[in-house]
């Protein structure tokens, strides 16, 4: 997903009436889609993060990358998605889900998290280890660790410097006076 400027902050005043507001349905951003897989993961997101019947403030932006995390030649999907509507100052969704014959299965989820995303060499259980950036909000920044437990993706420790790895999203956001605010 390529980089956009940020817009610009919009305060609401008495003046304002409701229809002049714009409003975003996910689902409609998922009809956009070219590609049907793409398509149907962008609706897994939606279901994931109960959107499906939803109107947002703003429009509905994800950025999802393909990588075997597992080794078995199947390709998982981390999902991280910048949509207003759905974080702030501490942060946005990251999903991981892998694909089935029956569509999208989310293996592990976390509701508040930043850019960058990045895939370690080292391994737990068979799965590649997974480190994004966390803070904001009064949080100092950091970077968690996951490693897989044998079920699922769990923290597995935190450290100030950013771990070696390969960059798999790239960070998309600008910090302000506020706090951090992701790019749209």
């Amino acid at each position: 997903m390529a980089s956009q400027p940020t817009p610009p902050i919009v305060v609401l005043t008495d003046n304002v009436v409701e229809d002049e507001i714009k409003h975003h349905s996910p689902s409609d951003t998922c009809q956009k889609n070219e590609s049907i897989d793409e398509r149907s993961l962008c609706e897994a997101i939606i279901k994931d993060q109960n959107l499906t019947d939803q109107v947002l403030d703003y429009e509905f932006v994800y950025a999802s990358r393909r990588i075997d995390l597992n080794g078995d030649g199947l390709n998982e999907i981390i999902v991280w998605s910048p949509t207003r509507d759905l974080g702030g100052t501490s942060g946005y969704p990251i999903i991981i889900f892998s694909q089935t014959a029956n569509g999208y299965r989310k293996l592990w989820n976390i509701d508040q998290a930043w850019t960058p995303i990045l895939i370690l060499k080292s391994k737990s259980h068979g799965w590649r280890d997974v480190a994004f950036q966390f803070g904001g909000g009064g949080v100092d920044w950091r970077y968690y660790v996951l490693r897989h437990n044998g079920k699922s993706y769990e923290v597995h420790k935190e450290q100030k410097q950013q771990p070696k790895g390969e960059l798999l999203i790239d960070k998309d956001w600008n910090q302000s006076v506020f706090g951090p605010i992701a790019s749209q």
